[in-house]
C-alpha cells in the first residue's frame, strides 16, 4: 500500500492523539476528527453514506493552530454558532466550548459527565489566548 491511502491507514492504526471538533450553529453540528500520529497528521469529516473526507494537515502548522484554524473559519462563517473541542483519549471528560464575543473570543469548560454544571465563560480573550486553551485541553 502506498500514497494517501497508506498515510491515512497508519495515521488511524498509530494513532497518538485524536482531537473531536463539534462546529455547532441554532440547527446543525458538524465534525471534525484531528488524528495524529508520529507520522502523519490528518483531519478526518465524515460525509453522506458512511464515508469521510480525509485531508492532510498542514506540516508547518502545529496540530493546535489547525484546530483553531478550523473553530476561527466556522465562527467567521456562523457568528452565532460556537465550536467544541475535546481530547477523545482525556480521562477528565472536559471540552472546550469557544465562541466569538465582539471583537474577542470567550471560551469555557464543561464536563461531559455532568452536563448540566454551569460552564464558568472566560471572555475578551485574544486568539492567542484562545490558542493556549486549545493547547491546554489538547494536553499538548
Amino acid at each position: 500500500m502506498e500514497g494517501p491511502v497508506a498515510a491515512v491507514t497508519h495515521a488511524l492504526t498509530e494513532t497518538g492523539k485524536l482531537v473531536q471538533i463539534n462546529l455547532l450553529t441554532a440547527g446543525s453540528v458538524d465534525n471534525v476528527l484531528s488524528v495524529e500520529s508520529p507520522e502523519y497528521r490528518i483531519l478526518l469529516q465524515p460525509r453522506a453514506y458512511l464515508s469521510w473526507f480525509a485531508m492532510a494537515q498542514r506540516p508547518d502548522t502545529t496540530p493546535a493552530e489547525a484546530n483553531f484554524f478550523i473553530v476561527r473559519k466556522h465562527l467567521e462563517d456562523n457568528p452565532d454558532g460556537g465550536a467544541t473541542v475535546r481530547l477523545l483519549d482525556g480521562s477528565d471528560g472536559k471540552q472546550l466550548l469557544v465562541k466569538r464575543s465582539g471583537e474577542g473570543w470567550t471560551v469555557g469548560y464543561g464536563h461531559l459527565d455532568a452536563p448540566s454544571e454551569p460552564i464558568r465563560e472566560i471572555s475578551g480573550l485574544s486568539e492567542g489566548q484562545v490558542l493556549d486553551h486549545i493547547r491546554s485541553i489538547r494536553q499538548d
